[in-house]
């Protein structure tokens, strides 16, 4: 019943020993979860030479959310491109986010303390219950985001889009405020640490809905009066000189050599000399007040200075920029093999445990016939116990027929005392030996009765026992049944040879019958031409041919028939074409009635 078996399945497999991410979280936590691409010593989202911002990567971040349970703590994520991404609870601590647009994204109850979401575009984003403690929110476009209930302590809004966002019952608790865009349609109902002027501004009555100018944008900026606002030259230079990537990791940073830091260093020069020339003016300002207009005029001359040449800094980045661009994108392209390698040993994973699957089943099955087997000898028991069971009920009723005998024994003796008085004393003695007797019986009943009871029991278990067993039986035969493992491997196939194939090479049997095979490869599978030649008043018979591969194992069965001929040639022929992954090694040729000598054989 079974067919030839692949040695090859013996052999034990042995795993490739795993390597970890080599990522060092800056809190203590464990290691990372998430798999580490071949050769490669960081993951795919901590290794910041990965470009993110390719449209596969985002159906990655799903998948890998998934599998290492929502963390990403720490992950390098510039520039992605995820709209509508369901990140809801995920672990996103300490993020590299800057330039990515989740657009609708699903970020309810998200751990993104510390992230820097520096130009990320979340508009219409589900941010409610988010904890967004530290981030950097700087350039970031909230508009129409959800944000109530979200915990925003320390975190930086400078040039951050409100407009349409509902941050009601929002925390804001030591932010550092300093410019938001936002509109009439904003609301900050219950929000705690918002400056007052700016919760004065949100605290009118929300427009109607076609109200046009509700949707334009106002300006909240902080006041001069903050310590934090007086910010000089320098500062401004300096934020300048060392911009945020529009997209990709900032690990690129690294490739610039050479002309960018002769290029650093000239504005940074450019951006001191602005300084002090502005701090001398303003201290020759308050000497000497005769020469306040001279000063303002040179001071002003060296402001529009500066920002020329931070203009001209920023032309120079544009054009590394592009260049950075191309790099990211070979990069990009090296990943992208690296993570098709990596789905597809996933693949051959998921192929390998359905091989072990397979091998389960049979052996379940192996042991469901084991069991019938069993089943077939506790029959036979429960056969044995219902034949102990007929002879004790016949022995009760032998029991009972001598209780009635000595019932009527004792009536009998009871006539005779009342008639014979003189026999008193004898008969007396007497009843006391019958009384004795029953008392006997009584107790040969009980017993028998106790074991009726019992054997009645255990035949209802062997009985449930017994159709348990035939319902097992049942099942494991569908299951050969439905493998139609008994037509492909009958007693009539497994007398006739197996036949070596040659593509377009034909075989020949003899016997009652003639019979030619060519088996030959055509697009997309198999293809079969068989030609029988039957005897003189002989009907044309039913031909099988079933192909096997090199283990012999088999891969397709061809069956063909022919229509009754009394007269006219004797020659029939048929051809047949099957989708087969793998071309024929060996063919078995079954004909009702058989032939199944090789022509030429000796």
């Amino acid at each position: 019943m079974d067919g030839p078996r692949s040695s090859d399945h013996d052999e034990t497999h042995i795993e490739p020993a795993a390597v970890d991410c080599q990522h060092r979280f800056a809190q203590e936590r464990g290691p990372c979860r998430h798999v580490l691409p071949p050769g490669a010593s960081l993951c795919l989202w901590h290794n910041p030479r990965v470009s993110k911002g390719d449209a596969y990567v985002a159906r990655l971040v799903a998948q890998a959310v998934l599998a290492a349970r929502g963390d990403l703590a720490e992950a390098h994520l510039a520039g992605l491109h995820a709209a509508g991404i369901v990140l809801a609870e995920a672990d996103l601590m300490a993020a590299d986010l800057r330039d990515a647009v989740l657009d609708g994204a699903d970020l309810r109850g998200a751990k993104l303390g510390g992230a820097t979401l520096r130009r990320a575009s979340l508009k219409h984003a589900d941010l409610s219950g988010a904890d967004l403690t530290g981030s950097d929110l700087a350039g970031t476009n909230l508009s129409g985001a959800n944000l109530a209930g979200a915990h925003l302590g320390g975190a930086v809004l400078d040039g951050t889009v409100l407009k349409g966002a509902h941050a009601d019952g929002a925390d804001f608790h030591g932010a550092d405020w300093r410019t938001v865009r936002y509109d009439r349609r904003t609301t900050a109902t219950a929000a705690l640490g918002l400056p007052d002027d700016l919760a004065a501004a949100l605290s009118g009555a929300l427009p109607a809905e076609d109200d046009d100018s509700a949707d334009e944008s106002r300006v909240w900026e902080r006041g001069a009066t903050h310590p934090s606002a007086l910010r000089g030259a320098a500062v401004a230079a300096s934020d300048l000189l060392a911009p945020e990537r529009l997209a990709g990791p900032p690990a690129a940073l690294r490739i610039r050599r050479g002309p960018w830091i002769a290029v650093v260093a000239a504005a940074a020069t450019l951006a001191l000399a602005g300084t002090a020339v502005g701090v001398w003016g303003l201290r020759r300002a308050a000497a000497l007040p005769q020469d306040q207009v001279r000063l303002a005029a040179e001071l002003g001359a060296a402001t529009r200075q500066a920002e020329a040449n931070l203009a001209e800094i920023r032309r120079v980045q544009a054009a590394l920029a592009k260049a950075e661009e191309a790099t990211a994108a070979s990069r990009t392209a090296l990943a992208r093999y690296e993570d098709e390698a990596l789905v597809r040993r996933g693949e051959s994973e998921d192929a390998r445990r359905r091989f072990a699957a397979a091998e389960t089943e049979l052996s379940r099955l192996r042991d469901a016939d084991d069991r019938a087997a069993l089943m077939g000898l506790r029959l036979a028991e429960a056969q044995r116990l219902a034949r102990d069971q007929a002879e004790q009920l016949t022995r009760q009723e032998r029991v009972g027929e001598i209780l009635a005998q000595g019932v009527r024994q004792l009536r009998d003796e009871n006539g005779r005392i009342a008639a014979v008085v003189s026999d008193r004393t004898a008969l007396e003695h007497r009843a006391d030996l019958l009384s004795a007797e029953v008392a006997t019986l009584k107790q040969e009943l009980e017993a028998v009765s106790a074991d009726r009871t019992a054997l009645a029991a255990r035949e209802r278990r062997l009985t449930q026992d017994l159709a348990d067993s035939n319902t097992a039986i049942q099942g494991y035969l569908a299951r050969v049944a439905e493998a139609d493992l008994g037509q492909v491997l009958g007693d009539d196939a497994g007398r006739q040879p197996l036949l070596p194939i040659k593509a377009g090479s034909p075989i020949g049997l003899g016997g009652d019958y003639l019979v030619s095979l060519v088996v030959d490869r055509t697009e997309g599978g198999v293809g079969a031409r068989i030609v029988v030649q039957r005897p003189a008043a002989s009907a044309n018979p039913d031909v099988s041919v079933v192909l096997y591969d090199a283990d012999q194992r088999p891969l397709r069965r061809l069956g063909f028939g022919f229509p009754h001929v009394d007269r006219g040639s004797p020659f029939a022929s048929a051809s047949a074409q099957v989708a087969c992954d793998q071309f024929p090694a060996f063919a078995r040729v079954i004909i009702s009635p058989t032939a199944t000598r090789p022509v030429g054989a000796r």
